[in-house]
């Protein structure tokens, strides 16, 4: 799996390369939940669609 990341328009970015896994810990998705999330996960925190991803980093430029 990888993530990037870009800071601003034309400088810092971040590329990170690594193992994901895909999960529907209920704890998790209540420690990560923030309201805003509800504007696409109507049913609020036990939204069946919720799932939340574990990254695991391997390498990083």
């Amino acid at each position: 799996m990888q993530l990037l990341f870009q800071g601003s328009a034309h400088s810092d970015f971040v590329t990170l390369y690594g193992r994901g896994k895909i999960s529907t810990d209920k704890q998790k998705i209540h420690e990560l939940w923030v309201p805003l999330a509800k504007t696409w996960f109507t049913e609020g925190e036990d939204d069946p669609r919720i799932t939340v991803i574990k990254f695991t980093p391997q390498e990083g430029f």
